[in-house]
């Protein structure tokens, strides 16, 4: 039996936390063949080598409770309630423990979070990618741009967390579900990361697209391709 995450019961993030990942397979497949199998026969699912802290990315949103103590976490399902959560367990491990210096610093230097209800604040969300190379990305998610804790809150994170390559800070004062603004602001390093996939380099961006279990990516497009059996000849429209 896999061991269940103490949040799963109120988190959003995770459906089938607790259950062995051997009987989440089973219901995979037979979720997808009721779906598909009346079109073309359905194989069987590629398992994953690792079904634990996998992922590349996660986002964390900020709250405060009505003390005005500020904790860290993922919105609970079909709301805007924050539920804390410091170890994620399907998050790369690193990511958590860059989330957990970040909040540390924000709790320590009195760093003010958003509040929605109230549209003031200035820190509403940190979202954190990683890749393949080591390097790692930290967006700010600010309601506002301009903030006089922000240089103080950059140069902690830098300093607390060298596996940081980059820190950009994203404006988003919108009301709404929508986690990223349109402007951002590249405050340390280049504003992207480097990742490997299939022999090719990748620059990772904020807002980038990019699949969150780079062990099944590799499994997923190499098994695209041999089922394609595409000549060089032929044109490939990617049509999404």
């Amino acid at each position: 039996m896999m061991e269940k995450c103490p949040c799963a019961e109120f988190c959003g993030g995770c459906q089938y936390q607790g259950t062995e990942y051997e009987k989440q397979l089973e219901i995979k497949q037979k979720k997808v063949e009721s779906l598909l199998s009346s079109f073309h026969p359905v194989e069987k699912i590629i398992p994953c080598k690792e079904p634990c802290f996998y992922r590349n990315k996660a986002q964390f949103s900020f709250a405060a409770d009505e003390k005005g103590r500020v904790y860290s976490g993922f919105y609970m399902p079909k709301s805007h309630m924050v539920v804390p959560v410091d170890e994620c367990m399907i998050c790369d491990e690193l990511i958590s423990k860059i989330m957990i210096s970040i909040k540390t610093i924000v709790i320590r230097n009195h760093v003010p979070v958003f509040d929605e209800k109230a549209k003031k604040g200035f820190l509403r969300h940190v979202l954190i990618r990683s890749s393949n190379t080591g390097e790692y990305m930290v967006v700010l998610i600010t309601g506002c741009e301009f903030n006089t804790k922000k240089e103080l809150l950059l140069k902690q994170i830098i300093k607390f967390n060298p596996e940081v390559k980059t820190v950009v800070q994203n404006i988003n004062g919108n009301a709404g579900s929508a986690v990223l603004g349109k402007k951002n602001i590249v405050l340390y390093g280049k504003g992207y990361i480097t990742d490997k996939l299939c022999g090719l380099s990748f620059r990772i961006s904020p807002a980038s697209f990019y699949q969150v279990n780079a062990i099944q990516t590799e499994i997923l497009y190499s098994e695209a391709i041999k089922a394609a059996q595409l000549k060089k000849d032929q044109i490939l429209i990617d049509a999404y």
